[in-house]
Parts: C-alpha cells; structure tokens; sequence
C-alpha cells in the first residue's frame, strides 16, 4: 500500500506539469515527461518490495514510506497553487522549497533500492550487503531523476528569462502602461468578510478587548464578538437575512429580534460611513489612526487580525 501511495503521488505531480505547467517555454512538454522518472522508480517499488521480515524492519520500512508521503503531499498541494495561481514560473526552487522533494524521492529511491536489492541478491544473501547495495542503488535512482528533471526545467527557465510574463498574480508585467488612477469614488462592496480585534485602557490599565468575526452579503449580515471586558463577558452577535433578524446576548442563546434592533450592524458598511467618508476626510483635525480618546473612557484602538471565529448558526 505505501508503494502505491508514493507512486500515486508521483503520478499526480507529473500529470500536473503535463496539463497545468504551461509558462511557454521551448520545452515545456519535456518538463512534464521527465518527471515520470520519479513514477518508474515507485513502480519498481511496487513490483519488488523491500524485504519486511521481523518487526524492526517492518517499522523501518514502514516509516521510511510514511515519511515520504509526509513531505510528498504538502509539496504537491503547493505546487498546484503556483500553477493555478500564476505564480513563478519556475520550478526549480531554493534549497529552503527543495529540501522536502530531495527527500521524497529520496524515500521512494530507498525504497526501490532496498527491493531491487534483495531481488538481485537474494532473500539468502547477508542483510549488510543487501543494506548497502540497495543505498547504492537508491542514491543512483535519485541522483538520476533529479538530474534530468532539474536540467529539463532549468532549460525551460533559462528560454524564458528574456521573455516578458503575460500575465502575474502580484500586479502588471508591463513596465510601459500608465497604471490606473486611484480617484473612483469610495463605495461599500456588496459583500465582505470582517475581522477585527479592540483593546482599550484606562491611565494605563486595561479596560478589556473585543475579537470579532463576521461576514456580510448586501444587508444580511451575522458576526460574533467575544467580549473581555471590565463590564462584560462573554459572546454577544447579531445577524440579518432579509425581515428576520436575532440577537445573542453574553451567556445567552440566539433570540429572534426586530429589524431595529439589528440596524446598523453591517461593521464594514459602518466604518466606511463613519470613518472614511469624504466628509471626515475633508476634516482638518482628522488623521488615519484607527486609536480615539473620549472624557472618562479612555483609549479604545483597533487592529485587524488574522483569527477567524466561528459561530453557531441563529435559531
């Protein structure tokens, strides 16, 4: 089962390079077919596994393919989002990316190698001579598929180096077009995920803090906060879809509500209105901090996180 997982893995990452793996290079195709060396060494795996007689070496050869499945699958998952995310186009990474494909197949290898071992030596043969013919034999698999993959995709990359990049997810490729003016007139989205975390303090002493989380579609809404505070505990939320409407107090269920008594709970409607209209813009007093000081409550400042809370849906 653990040679047919590696090789599965294996499969998969090259039909990605063969479909996906487009840039536009000379040798595009080439890229995607040497990276079925990595598949026949999974095969031989497949065809003549490694000797697993006695639990020691049933563990080891059982970690040994567990191990490579555990960088495999990560790796492969962030492959395909640099090929359906446009990101760089090449696939040779740094060492930092690298590390984790040298040892997969460096895994897969071991495991062949170990196989074809003892299917050249023997089952009778000395387990020493075996162990080293077959980290011979998995180091010469490696080195071997490594090598024409990495050549086939530097060759690719080298063609493209000169070649300007039609299109990338981090903004314009083209160093001669006039980037589009900032001057459209500030709207609310028709919908948006919100994430904010308050905090305030009172001469230096902590008044409590507020984590919310919500998400907004035109006027329905729903959020929940988590509420710390010097007066109040607990999780307090609103949510809206179309005339029905609840409300959840601290240490307390959702409760149906009145369309009043939700109105104004869109939090990112409220903060374009209120804090980046263009009449607060044209203020002479107003500034871009988020912080605000009122008499006898001290400090209240906000900072957007990257927690996501979730919440029970309303009854």
């Amino acid at each position: 089962m653990i040679a047919v997982a590696l090789t599965a893995c294996w499969t998969l990452t090259a039909a990605l390079l063969l479909v996906v793996y487009r840039p536009g290079g000379p040798v595009d195709i080439a890229v995607g077919i040497v990276a079925i060396g990595p598949i026949a060494i999974g095969l031989a795996g497949l065809k003549w596994p490694p000797a697993t007689h006695g639990q020691r070496a049933f563990a080891s050869m059982t970690w040994l393919g567990l191990g490579s499945l555990l960088v495999l699958v990560p790796s492969i998952v962030g492959v395909y989002s640099q090929l359906v995310g446009g990101g760089a186009q090449t696939l040779v990474p740094s060492l930092e990316a690298a590390y984790p494909w040298a040892l997969g197949l460096l895994g897969t290898s071991l495991f062949a190698g170990f196989g074809i071992a003892r299917r050249a030596l023997g089952e009778t043969s000395m387990r020493r001579g075996r162990l080293v013919r077959g980290v011979v034999v998995a180091v010469v698999l490696a080195l071997g598929a490594g090598s024409l993959f990495t050549v086939a995709a530097l060759a690719n990359e080298l063609a493209l180096r000169d070649k300007p990049t039609a299109s990338s997810r981090f903004g314009p490729t083209d160093t001669e077009r006039e980037l589009p003016l900032c001057d459209a007139p500030l709207t609310i989205a028709a919908s948006a995920r919100v994430e904010l975390s308050l905090d305030g303090d009172l001469d230096g002493r902590s008044m409590g803090s507020v984590d919310l989380a919500g998400d907004r579609s035109g006027t329905d809404f729903r959020w929940l906060a988590y509420e710390a505070t010097t007066s109040e505990f607990g999780l307090r939320g609103l949510a809206r879809i179309g005339e029905h409407a609840w409300v959840r107090d601290p240490f307390g269920g959702w409760r149906s509500a009145t369309i009043s008594e939700v109105d104004g709970g869109t939090i990112d409607s409220q903060a374009i209105v209120l804090a980046l209209s263009r009449a607060s813009a044209r203020r002479p007093s107003s500034t871009a901090s988020t912080s605000s000081k009122a008499p006898g409550r001290g400090t209240a400042g906000s900072r957007s996180t990257d927690r996501h809370s979730g919440w029970p849906s309303p009854r």
